[in-house]
Protein backbone atom coordinates (compact mmCIF):
# COMPACT_ATOMS: atom_id res chain seq x y z
CA UNK A 1 0.00 0.00 0.00
CA UNK A 2 2.68 2.88 1.04
CA UNK A 3 4.61 1.42 -2.15
CA UNK A 4 1.99 2.44 -4.32
CA UNK A 5 0.73 5.30 -2.83
CA UNK A 6 2.26 8.22 -4.81
CA UNK A 7 0.81 6.56 -7.98
CA UNK A 8 -2.67 6.73 -6.30
CA UNK A 9 -4.82 9.67 -7.58
CA UNK A 10 -7.90 8.65 -5.72
CA UNK A 11 -6.47 8.80 -2.47
CA UNK A 12 -5.09 11.84 -0.28
CA UNK A 13 -3.65 12.49 3.08
CA UNK A 14 -4.08 15.87 4.50
CA UNK A 15 -0.77 16.64 5.57
CA UNK A 16 -1.93 18.62 8.36
CA UNK A 17 -3.85 16.01 10.04
CA UNK A 18 -3.22 13.31 8.49
CA UNK A 19 -6.80 11.86 7.37
CA UNK A 20 -7.07 10.21 4.36
CA UNK A 21 -9.67 10.58 2.00
CA UNK A 22 -10.53 8.72 -1.19
CA UNK A 23 -11.98 11.03 -4.52
CA UNK A 24 -15.51 9.89 -5.59
CA UNK A 25 -15.15 7.68 -8.60
CA UNK A 26 -17.85 8.10 -11.32
CA UNK A 27 -19.38 4.98 -13.21
CA UNK A 28 -18.33 4.19 -16.65
CA UNK A 29 -20.83 3.48 -19.16
CA UNK A 30 -23.45 0.92 -19.16
CA UNK A 31 -22.27 -1.88 -21.44
CA UNK A 32 -24.80 -3.71 -23.60
CA UNK A 33 -24.44 -6.83 -21.32
CA UNK A 34 -25.23 -5.29 -18.24
CA UNK A 35 -28.21 -3.88 -19.61
CA UNK A 36 -29.65 -7.04 -21.03
CA UNK A 37 -29.30 -8.44 -17.79
CA UNK A 38 -30.82 -5.65 -16.08
CA UNK A 39 -34.12 -6.13 -18.36
CA UNK A 40 -33.82 -10.16 -18.07
CA UNK A 41 -34.15 -9.60 -14.25
CA UNK A 42 -36.89 -7.50 -14.17
CA UNK A 43 -38.61 -9.95 -16.22
CA UNK A 44 -38.41 -12.53 -14.15
CA UNK A 45 -38.20 -10.44 -11.02
CA UNK A 46 -41.33 -8.50 -10.82
CA UNK A 47 -41.64 -5.36 -8.26
CA UNK A 48 -43.46 -6.36 -5.26
CA UNK A 49 -44.72 -4.39 -1.66
CA UNK A 50 -43.23 -5.45 1.42
CA UNK A 51 -46.68 -6.89 2.33
CA UNK A 52 -46.51 -8.88 -0.90
CA UNK A 53 -43.11 -10.63 -0.03
CA UNK A 54 -44.71 -11.25 3.94
CA UNK A 55 -47.59 -12.63 2.63
CA UNK A 56 -45.59 -15.27 0.49
CA UNK A 57 -43.21 -15.81 3.37
CA UNK A 58 -46.34 -16.51 5.37
CA UNK A 59 -47.64 -18.76 3.12
CA UNK A 60 -44.34 -20.94 2.61
CA UNK A 61 -43.85 -21.10 6.75
CA UNK A 62 -47.46 -21.49 7.36
CA UNK A 63 -47.29 -19.25 10.36
CA UNK A 64 -50.63 -17.40 9.04
CA UNK A 65 -52.83 -20.45 10.19
CA UNK A 66 -51.54 -19.67 14.23
CA UNK A 67 -53.58 -16.65 15.07
CA UNK A 68 -57.10 -17.16 15.23
CA UNK A 69 -60.71 -16.54 17.30
CA UNK A 70 -59.75 -17.00 21.25
CA UNK A 71 -62.57 -19.49 20.81
CA UNK A 72 -60.71 -21.68 18.68
CA UNK A 73 -63.06 -21.72 16.09
CA UNK A 74 -62.26 -20.81 12.58
CA UNK A 75 -61.56 -17.11 11.45
CA UNK A 76 -65.15 -15.64 9.86
CA UNK A 77 -61.82 -12.87 8.47
CA UNK A 78 -62.39 -12.81 4.38
CA UNK A 79 -58.96 -13.80 3.45
CA UNK A 80 -57.27 -14.23 6.62
CA UNK A 81 -53.74 -14.50 5.21
CA UNK A 82 -53.86 -11.12 4.25
CA UNK A 83 -55.49 -9.77 7.27
CA UNK A 84 -53.00 -11.75 9.51
CA UNK A 85 -49.68 -10.80 7.62
CA UNK A 86 -50.90 -6.68 7.71
CA UNK A 87 -51.69 -7.37 11.08
CA UNK A 88 -48.44 -8.37 12.39
CA UNK A 89 -46.50 -6.33 9.65
CA UNK A 90 -48.52 -3.33 11.22
CA UNK A 91 -47.52 -4.31 15.00
CA UNK A 92 -44.48 -5.27 14.32
CA UNK A 93 -43.41 -2.91 12.55
CA UNK A 94 -44.53 -0.13 15.28
CA UNK A 95 -46.59 2.05 13.36
CA UNK A 96 -49.89 1.17 15.14
CA UNK A 97 -53.52 0.84 12.73
CA UNK A 98 -54.26 4.44 12.15
CA UNK A 99 -50.56 5.55 10.99
CA UNK A 100 -50.48 2.38 8.39
CA UNK A 101 -53.73 2.85 7.02
CA UNK A 102 -52.95 6.46 6.26
CA UNK A 103 -50.37 4.40 3.74
CA UNK A 104 -52.30 2.15 2.50
CA UNK A 105 -55.23 1.87 -0.33
CA UNK A 106 -58.30 1.14 1.56
CA UNK A 107 -57.72 -2.71 1.74
CA UNK A 108 -58.02 -2.43 5.48
CA UNK A 109 -59.45 0.02 7.98
CA UNK A 110 -57.84 0.84 11.69
CA UNK A 111 -60.76 -0.44 13.04
CA UNK A 112 -60.08 -4.00 11.64
CA UNK A 113 -56.53 -3.75 12.47
CA UNK A 114 -57.24 -2.97 15.58
CA UNK A 115 -60.20 -5.95 16.25
CA UNK A 116 -58.16 -8.80 14.70
CA UNK A 117 -55.09 -7.67 16.74
CA UNK A 118 -56.87 -7.97 20.27
CA UNK A 119 -58.96 -10.85 19.22
CA UNK A 120 -56.88 -13.00 17.00
CA UNK A 121 -53.14 -12.23 18.50
CA UNK A 122 -51.39 -13.27 21.44
CA UNK A 123 -48.22 -13.62 22.95
CA UNK A 124 -48.13 -17.47 22.86
CA UNK A 125 -49.28 -17.12 19.36
CA UNK A 126 -46.80 -14.51 18.22
CA UNK A 127 -44.27 -16.58 19.64
CA UNK A 128 -45.32 -19.98 17.75
CA UNK A 129 -45.64 -17.57 14.53
CA UNK A 130 -42.22 -16.96 15.42
CA UNK A 131 -41.04 -20.72 15.68
CA UNK A 132 -42.92 -21.57 12.51
CA UNK A 133 -40.41 -19.04 10.20
CA UNK A 134 -37.56 -19.82 12.62
CA UNK A 135 -38.07 -23.44 11.70
CA UNK A 136 -38.35 -22.96 7.80
CA UNK A 137 -35.20 -20.60 8.30
CA UNK A 138 -33.27 -23.24 9.63
CA UNK A 139 -34.56 -26.11 7.50
CA UNK A 140 -32.95 -23.67 4.49
CA UNK A 141 -29.78 -23.45 6.02
CA UNK A 142 -29.68 -27.05 6.43
CA UNK A 143 -30.01 -28.01 3.25
CA UNK A 144 -33.78 -28.35 2.87
CA UNK A 145 -37.64 -27.44 4.39
CA UNK A 146 -38.14 -29.56 7.22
Amino acid sequence: MDAGYPDNKDLTIDPVTGVPSLAVRRAGERTASAENLEEALSERLPARSVLEHLARAAHWTDWWKRPGPRSGSEPKLKEPLPRYVTTAFVYGSGLGPAQAVRHMRGSVSAHELGAIAKRHFTTPVLNRCGANVVNAHTGLTDGGMG
